[in-house]
């Protein structure tokens, strides 16, 4: 196992593999802990939001364009 690194890809060309392999210890040693969970928590309420704000968005041009139907612009657009 010389040479090798277990936190590196498998990729094709050496190199990469072994940027790769360095890029990904830099963050195993250097990642807190506490940071880590604290950065999980905002990535998950990050992506709720993100999801609901998409939502809403979809509600409102939904209702826009059920009062504004009858104009031509809105009529030839994909419900």
């Amino acid at each position: 196992m010389k040479g090798k690194n277990r936190y590196a890809k498998n990729y094709s060309l050496p190199f990469l593999q072994e940027i790769d392999a360095k890029i990904l210890q830099f963050m195993v040693e250097h990642t807190n802990r506490n940071m880590a969970a604290v950065m999980n928590i905002l990535t998950f309420f990050g992506t709720i939001g993100g999801v609901i704000l998409i939502l809403i968005l979809m509600i409102l041009i939904t209702v826009f364009r059920k009062k504004c139907c009858y104009t031509v612009f809105w009529y030839y657009l994909p419900i």
